[in-house]
């Protein structure tokens, strides 16, 4: 299986079962420097390996950095990886709160 679609995988099955799960990084193949400054859904979708429909799903989301024009979604690419990078980070703290709070 395609690295990014592993990552977004344990993404989803974090926030399920709140498992801790490392960020996707440049490491996996990602550069947000092979991208343009202004990513379309349908960029989003490939860098997420889902299709545009899932991606759609995924800019309704409250947390998700994105501009509505109309009808037309605008995603800053910086701010989209740093959205993605965060993911893994929020859910590390709150592993360690937990953990923190069972002792």
């Amino acid at each position: 299986m395609d690295i990014l679609f592993c990552a977004y995988q344990r993404m989803l099955q974090a926030e399920r079962e709140e498992v801790k799960q490392p960020a996707p990084s440049e490491s996996d193949g990602v550069k947000p420097g092979d991208y343009p400054l202004i990513l379309r859904m349908v960029e989003v979708a490939e860098i997420l390996r889902v299709n545009t429909h899932k991606a759609y799903d995924i800019a309704r989301r409250p947390d998700f950095p994105c501009i509505r024009d109309g009808n037309r979604i605008i995603v800053p690419r910086d701010a989209f990886f740093d959205w993605l990078n965060s993911a893994g980070l929020q859910k590390e703290n709150r592993e360690n709160r937990r953990s923190k709070q069972s002792l």
